[in-house]
């Protein structure tokens, strides 16, 4: 039952866009089994600490717009959060749905993501849709823990309204500590009341950026302008790409590039940057004629802004920024080397704090109708994709949640490993997808030998993909 005494906080401007108003699931796997009520006690006592608690909250569209409805003190009726869990005696690679998700030692694959995903995360009176969350009293944080006897999984959902990947991950590491009783150390939530955003944005209001998407410098593609090719269906897959893998194709590219790029240059190349380029290309070839392809690079605001990277704290909001950068379909469909120049060009561009300011400020008022423009493909007729490299943000969280797991053996060898994360994927159901996305992952801490591609595409150019892989 709602209580007029809530505690509401605002839902700051650009987290209450539509774009925004959809529940995410991230499906976290970790060696060995996790002792679920360790977990929900030590989430129980980090929704406790300071603003943490405002990820207990309600979502309610109250005088015209989006609030946060916390309650002064949680209890069984009004909780922190949904939890759930589910115990199998036998391993991962047995169960139909999580086993699906690919691991280091398969390989080279290719496999098509089931949607029992969605029910792997599910629990009883979890809120599945924005409705669900508005129009009952649900809080908006759901935690799952599959624990299988060498594997778990700890999947969390949210709406995307709450916060972007960076405040996942934020969380997972503050449960870290939680567990390990340094409560002491788990950072603030800052910007409960204020949004920092609107604050910098403001900082740039007489730098106002023309709305034109850029590639290297010398194009230009107005927005808004209607694509006439229609968009075929698009399918979930994921890639595993070992470091090896990732070797061939940079020796294979070095060796037919005609562009006067040497050994040293290609050495140079990180990992991430052959990945997707080597995606961007099989996606132009895939095409039955040439065409363009117009990126959508993911940036966030937190790597940008000395204000957000010096902060002593974590921001729960939404950073997200939007890079644009239209390949031709000669450089698309080229050598590698072309394809990473341009990225590097484009996301160096719009890295930069002034640059990104303007875009701040710009897009204030517009951000819904912009966005929209740039992930529905509206750019004359190239093929739009949605890219997120994740790399990045993954290998500054060194995650360890080994105090949570039920030793059933003594193996060393696995003890070294349990707790600590192997693969993370992120998820959206019941949502149409009309854009070409792709999201890359990589070990959490860094280091690992090991990535992945996700994403929604067509049927052919994933078939491309494997037949260009094992050629390799």
């Amino acid at each position: 039952m709602e209580s007029l005494d809530d505690i509401v906080y605002p839902v700051h401007t650009w987290d209450a866009s539509k774009l925004y108003q959809d529940i995410y699931y991230v499906y976290l796997r970790l060696h060995g089994t996790l002792d679920a009520d360790k977990i929900h006690d030590a989430l129980w006592k980090l929704f406790h600490i300071g603003e943490w608690r405002k990820l207990g909250g309600r979502l309610k569209y109250e005088h015209g717009k989006l609030e946060n409805h916390v309650p002064r003190e949680f209890t069984t009726e009004r909780r922190p959060f949904n939890f759930a869990q589910q115990l199998y005696d036998y391993p991962i690679v047995d169960h139909s749905s999580a086993g699906v998700f690919p691991c280091a030692a398969d390989g080279v694959s290719i496999k098509s993501l089931p949607k029992s995903l969605k029910e792997l995360a599910c629990g009883p009176g979890f809120p599945e849709t924005m409705a669900d969350l508005l129009s009952q009293d649900l809080p908006y944080m759901s935690f799952k823990v599959i624990a299988f006897s060498d594997t778990s999984i700890l999947t969390t959902s949210f709406p995307h309204t709450a916060w972007d990947a960076f405040g996942y991950m934020a969380l997972i590491k503050m449960l870290q500590k939680v567990l390990e009783c340094h409560e002491d150390q788990v950072l603030p939530i800052l910007g409960a009341r204020n949004d920092v955003l609107a604050e910098i944005a403001s900082d740039y209001k007489d730098h106002r950026q023309q709305e034109h998407v850029t590639t290297n410098g010398t194009d230009t593609v107005p927005l808004h302008q209607p694509s006439a090719i229609r968009q075929p269906p698009l399918e979930k897959r994921i890639i595993c790409l070992p470091r090896t893998a990732i070797e061939q194709i940079r020796d294979r590219e070095l060796l037919h590039d005609d562009t006067g790029r040497d050994d040293e240059d290609y050495g140079r190349f990180g990992n991430d940057e052959l990945c997707l380029a080597w995606a961007f290309q099989q996606i132009a070839r895939s095409e039955p004629h040439p065409r363009p392809i117009a990126l959508v690079n993911i940036l966030n605001a937190r790597f940008i802004f000395p204000r957000l990277s010096k902060a002593k704290g974590v921001y729960a909001q939404n950073m997200l920024l939007f890079a644009p950068n239209f390949l031709s379909a000669q450089t698309a469909a080229g050598p590698l080397s072309s394809t990473i120049d341009a990225q590097r060009n484009c996301l160096d561009e719009h890295s930069r704090p002034q640059n990104a300011g303007n875009v701040l400020n710009s897009w204030a008022d517009t951000f819904q109708e912009k966005a929209w423009a740039l992930l529905s493909g509206e750019i004359g007729d190239s093929v739009p994709v949605l890219v997120n490299n994740m790399d990045r943000l993954l290998s500054k969280f060194q995650i360890d949640l080994s105090l949570a797991v039920i030793y059933q053996d003594g193996n060393m060898s696995q003890s070294r490993l349990a707790g600590r994360p192997d693969f993370l994927h992120v998820a959206r159901y019941d949502v149409t997808q009309s854009t070409r996305s792709l999201y890359l992952y990589s070990t959490i801490g860094g280091g690992g030998d090991t990535y992945w591609l996700s994403g929604g595409l067509p049927t052919q150019t994933w078939e491309l993909m494997m037949e260009d892989l094992e050629d390799l």
